[in-house]
């Protein structure tokens, strides 16, 4: 099961996919950033992205190189217990409020590319 939803961030909109994975029992969250990278600004883009990163406890930004887009993914791990509705939007909180916190400052790496991304579009 995908669930889709849309949050309007500080400055940046913020696309949150959830997937339920029934087979490794996981709830992943996946944000997909409203803008894109280029090959030039990797070495760049990767420093920010192990810095952020490094102090994040759950989840972390991911530079996909296939399509050049940055991403956000947390997994959660639910193994024998099925998580409340509680647990479920707390972990959207979180998710949502990580990416927010921190989209400006990867879209300030990316000078080269600042183009919105366009989930309708590409």
């Amino acid at each position: 099961m995908q669930i889709y939803a849309k949050f309007q961030g500080d400055d940046l909109p913020i696309n949150l996919q959830i997937t339920v994975n029934e087979e490794y029992t996981t709830i992943d969250f996946a944000c997909k950033l409203a803008f894109k990278t280029a090959p030039p600004t990797y070495d760049d883009v990767l420093s920010g992205l192990n810095t952020i990163n490094s102090t994040l406890r759950f989840g972390a930004f991911i530079l996909n190189p296939e399509n050049d887009s940055l991403s956000y993914r947390y997994d959660y791990i639910y193994a024998q217990a099925s998580p409340s509705t509680e647990l479920i939007l707390s972990l959207i909180t979180m998710v949502v409020t990580v990416v927010d916190a921190y989209d400006g400052q990867l879209k300030k790496l990316v000078p080269v590319n600042t183009d919105t991304y366009d989930p309708m579009f590409g």
